[in-house]
């Protein structure tokens, strides 16, 4: 018991209650009465802190409290009672006990028990994003091409949240909520996360994964943090040709180009959804999905990429994953890109990001697909100026990259298609085609692809009298 001085000794050290928490050493004295469950000396530092040593109070028990009362007072013993009463009372409240699970089985089934509650989906929703792997893009994609004890693990967690329930409740906490934007947000962060893993994507689409996200889409379209996570969830989704069809058929394509529209400042939502795009336009060997390319097309996307890029155009991102959209709808709906604007977004691209293979490359690229079937280089570019442009754009591409196979022979493939027009053909030669095509095969004459688009080239460059000679010197 204490002293009626309320003093007490502890290691050679004189503490006074009331002066406790300012005595140098008081709160290393309180500390070591709390583990040997002193209560009558602890009293004071839990009178002016009140529960900030959860632990130590669960162990005090209602003897503890008769002590205190009769040495220390029924004021003090009312306070102990009262700190208990909180205590229990919070433990009793599943989202205290659930802001510090580390259990994904108990964060599951907590959300499974309180579907109603939209703080306990809010709460379980955060501490599943704490809990299952989040890694950035970059840092994703390094592990998924070393495919190695790393990458495993990852796809494995993924599996493991899934199997414990995972999909179902944050698919089921999207429908119950649906007028909650946190959410909303959080599940379709978690569902992008999860979607990673080819096995859990397809249960995500059959648990309406799919549905859920696009409803959270068009019922928070002011949000910008719903329209970005919704858009990156979908882009994964989308991955599976199964998705492809539930997110073209749920209307998805309207969503994503809406998300754009209004949200046109917003890089991190241009961003998201050009990369959801990307993914509903891309084929599988087959081309099961040019349906897709002509439902982008007709739904505005064209001219939301366009506008994406002419106003990010510092963004390196944006313009990558604008300049692969426009490339993959080229494939079928080339007039409408070049009528568009597409052209004229895909140059500024280049220009503005010579520093980046990606960009130059997928620029090439584009500029290729957008003059195939035109099969006329002036016309896609309007007029001579808009062309030289153009060429120039290629040209310094590949003379940036003369190591990079891939921009070589995507730069002698536009040259080619380019050169169909014998009005174009001197532009061609004028800007440095012709040495950049014959620049390209020399540094890699073992690469069939550059050898044949570069013989191409140089075959229609050299159907223009005043090109003969420098095609053929």
């Amino acid at each position: 018991m204490l002293p009626s001085s309320n003093t007490t000794e502890r290691d050679g050290v004189a503490v006074s209650a009331p002066d406790v928490l300012e005595h140098p050493d008081g709160k290393k004295v309180l500390l070591q009465f709390l583990r040997e469950k002193d209560v009558e000396a602890a009293a004071p530092w839990l009178l002016k802190e009140g529960v900030t040593r959860r632990e130590h109070l669960q162990e005090v028990t209602e003897q503890d409290v008769r002590e205190a009362e009769l040495t220390l007072g029924k004021f003090v013993a009312r306070r102990l009672t009262s700190l208990l009463k909180e205590l229990r009372v919070s433990e009793s409240d599943p989202t205290e006990k659930l802001k510090r699970s580390t259990d994904l089985r108990e964060i599951v089934e907590a959300m499974r028990g309180h579907a109603g509650s939209a703080e306990v989906q809010e709460i379980g929703c955060t501490r599943i994003l704490v809990l299952i792997p989040t890694p950035e893009l970059e840092e994703y994609l390094a592990m998924a091409y070393a495919k190695d004890a790393a990458f495993a693990s990852l796809t494995a967690e993924y599996a493991t949240c899934a199997d414990l329930g995972g999909v179902a409740v944050v698919v089921s906490a999207m429908e119950t909520h649906a007028a909650s934007v946190e959410v909303q947000q959080l599940a379709c962060r978690i569902l992008f996360f999860l979607a990673r893993n080819v096995p859990v994507n397809i249960k995500i689409s059959h648990a309406g994964g799919v549905k859920a996200v696009l409803a959270a889409m068009k019922g928070h379209a002011k949000s910008r943090a719903v329209q970005e996570q919704g858009c990156l969830a979908l882009r994964n989704l989308c991955v599976l040709d199964e998705g492809k069809v539930a997110v073209t058929a749920h209307g998805g394509i309207v969503a994503v180009v809406g998300a754009m529209e209004l949200h046109v400042s917003s890089v991190d939502v241009q961003d998201a959804a050009l990369a959801a795009l990307r993914s509903l336009a891309s084929n599988d060997i087959r081309c099961r999905h040019l349906v897709n390319k002509v439902a982008v097309a007709v739904e505005g996307g064209i001219v939301a990429v366009v506008v994406a890029m002419e106003a990010h155009r510092s963004n390196v991102g944006v313009q990558n994953k604008g300049c692969h959209v426009l490339k993959l709808l080229a494939l079928n709906a080339n007039t409408k890109v070049a009528e568009q604007g597409g052209v004229q977004a895909v140059v500024g691209a280049m220009e503005a990001h010579l520093s980046d293979a990606g960009v130059q490359q997928l620029g090439c690229g584009a500029i290729e697909q957008l003059a195939l079937s035109v099969n006329d280089g002036l016309h896609l570019f309007n007029d001579k100026a808009a062309a030289a442009r153009g060429i120039e754009a290629v040209v310094r591409g590949m003379e940036a990259y003369r190591s990079n196979i891939g921009i070589q022979q995507l730069g002698c493939a536009a040259m080619r298609q380019m050169a169909a027009n014998p009005d174009i053909q001197l532009t061609v030669a004028a800007k440095g085609g012709i040495e950049a095509v014959v620049g390209a095969m020399e540094a890699h004459r073992s690469c069939e692809g550059v050898q044949e688009e570069g013989c191409g080239a140089l075959r229609k460059l050299a159907s223009h009298d005043d090109n003969k000679a420098a095609v053929d010197p």
